[in-house]
């Protein structure tokens, strides 16, 4: 969005196109006669916090590096979602190793989801000790590596 200027009077949604740290400048004007304004401006870091480990101790900032989901499009199921207390994963195939990291909207790697494997493929993962938001679950098997959101209301 570098440099650009948007006029709405609603809510306005931007999604970067890479890591780095933006500006953001943020002005509310009247309409009344003389103009009155507010602004305030906000400092973005967007990192690829999808890179994590859920044995890490505690809530740990993630590093990021860019890496693709099994086969370039996510195959395995996170269902339901948004989930209240608990929600399974079933993955495109089964796998003798299988990591899962959470990390919140923040990028902070978040250790304390309990999981639980009820077969070769389908996981069960325990939310109910997340404050409701949006997260991310990153998967890593012997298959590949991908990447689920989901919301924990």
């Amino acid at each position: 969005m570098g440099g650009a200027t948007i006029s709405s009077s609603g809510a306005v949604s931007w999604t970067p196109s890479t890591i780095g740290t933006y500006s953001i400048k943020v002005r509310a004007t009247d309409n009344a006669s003389p103009i009155l304004y507010d602004e305030e401006i906000a400092t973005v870091n967007v990192t690829g916090a999808l890179v994590a480990g859920i044995a890490a101790e505690g809530d740990e900032p993630v590093e990021s590096t860019e890496s693709l989901p099994l086969n370039g499009i996510s195959r395995s199921v996170l269902f339901p979602n948004p989930a209240k207390e608990k929600f399974s994963i079933t993955l495109e195939k089964a796998s003798l190793r299988a990591e899962f990291r959470i990390i919140d909207i923040k990028g902070m790697l978040l250790s304390n989801v309990a999981i639980k494997r009820v077969s070769g493929s389908q996981f069960q993962l325990t939310v109910a000790n997340l404050r409701p938001g949006n997260y991310i679950v990153r998967i890593q098997t012997d298959n590949g590596e991908e990447t689920l959101p989901f919301v924990r209301n």
